[in-house]
């Protein structure tokens, strides 16, 4: 897709002529007419027009809510000229490129500290099979990663999925609460220009007529969550570094070259086993340097969490109390170096890269150290 403008066009017009292989053709087009750019999506829609099979005229119909404004009438148009040229009746696609039976299931990760969570769809197939699709969905850079999987049976896919969560810890969320963020990661990756990964375009039959257009995605609490809450503050906050033992704060530790350039000055030493004022000097750096820039995203995330922990039938006053560290952190109350939360954050994001460096680990000799290579 991001070949040279006329070598693309030329290839989709190509796939329009491929009645030999109607099913696969049309099935490669409908993925196209899903790009979030008006000329790929145009091109194979007028491309699905002119593919003497069946299973053009199937996947013209099934073209709802394209990313793409504007379609409809070229949708229409096609559909005409497949009637000109003798295609009227539709032939369905074979099985592994037909929309799926049913859901299966739908989990997702709550947010790290860099606002990045996992979020995995499964489907079940004709004949039994089924398909899944993990992503790596950030909440400021959009999609970051997808792979798709097929799976024979129900055992092959709970044993994978099982693999998965041992790295990822995901939970059961809604169908509709899935797609949303989905739908506001989209959103992301199409405001920075972000290709999406292949096997995202690849799979996006398998969510059938659900409306993907991106959209952003804003928590919504109820007003008996809400009511009362700065009231009570004190008693919601009280121990509130605590709650970073919550499976929803898991991946909240900083990962920055800062954090191991401290470890690394420790020689050896865990910071609790420092001074209290040469473990606050280290503190107080990195809420200078890493935390208090980034705190209007902080803020974000940590309601997107307490939001998560709603949609995942978490008690309502632990739920409160993510709320309340949120007020707590934009009002003007102690010093970040202060906070418990933070305080604590901090100081365990240095020990484990301590750790990290004694077991010789250490991402700054990589400059292009990422994740990326879990995902491929």
């Amino acid at each position: 897709l991001d070949a040279d403008e006329m070598l693309r066009s030329q290839l989709i017009r190509r796939l329009g002529n491929r009645s030999d292989h109607g099913a696969e053709a049309a099935a490669a087009l409908r993925m196209l007419a899903f790009f979030e750019y008006a000329e790929v999506a145009g091109q194979a829609v007028e491309a699905l027009g002119t593919l003497r099979h069946g299973c053009a005229l199937t996947a013209l119909q099934a073209l709802t809510h394209l990313p793409v404004a504007g379609l409809e009438d070229q949708i229409s148009r096609s559909i005409r000229r497949l009637g000109f040229l003798g295609i009227r009746e539709a032939q369905p696609l074979p099985a592994q490129l037909a929309e799926p039976v049913s859901l299966v299931m739908v989990q997702a990760a709550s947010l790290d500290y860099y606002g990045v969570r996992a979020v995995w769809f499964s489907w079940e197939l004709q004949y039994g099979s089924l398909a899944g699709l993990l992503m790596q969905l950030g909440e400021q850079d959009g999609v970051r990663h997808a792979v798709a999987s097929r799976f024979q049976n129900r055992r092959e896919h709970d044993d994978y999925l099982d693999e998965v969560n041992a790295e990822e810890g995901m939970f059961a969320v809604p169908y509709g609460y899935g797609v949303n963020l989905l739908k506001s990661a989209l959103q992301q990756s199409i405001e920075r220009s972000y290709y999406l990964p292949p096997d995202l375009y690849a799979s996006r039959f398998l969510f059938g007529a659900t409306d993907l257009r991106p959209a952003d995605y804003l928590p919504d609490f109820p007003v008996e969550l809400l009511d009362g809450l700065p009231s009570r503050m004190s008693s919601l906050l009280a121990g509130c570094e605590e709650l970073l033992d919550e499976p929803f704060f898991e991946g909240w530790l900083l990962n920055e070259p800062l954090v191991y350039e401290c470890a690394e000055a420790l020689e050896g030493q865990p910071l609790s086993s420092c001074s209290d004022d040469a473990r606050q000097v280290v503190v107080e750096r990195l809420c200078t340097d890493l935390v208090e820039p980034a705190k209007p995203a902080l803020l974000r995330r940590l309601l997107l969490v307490a939001d998560f922990m709603l949609r995942t039938g978490c008690q309502q006053r632990l739920v409160q109390r993510v709320l309340a560290l949120g007020l707590s952190l934009a009002g003007a109350g102690l010093p970040l170096s202060r906070h418990p939360f933070i305080h604590r954050l901090t100081v365990e994001s240095v020990e484990l890269a301590r750790q990290a460096l004694a077991e010789g680990f250490d991402p700054r000799m990589n400059r292009t150290y990422n994740d990326d290579e879990e995902w491929e």
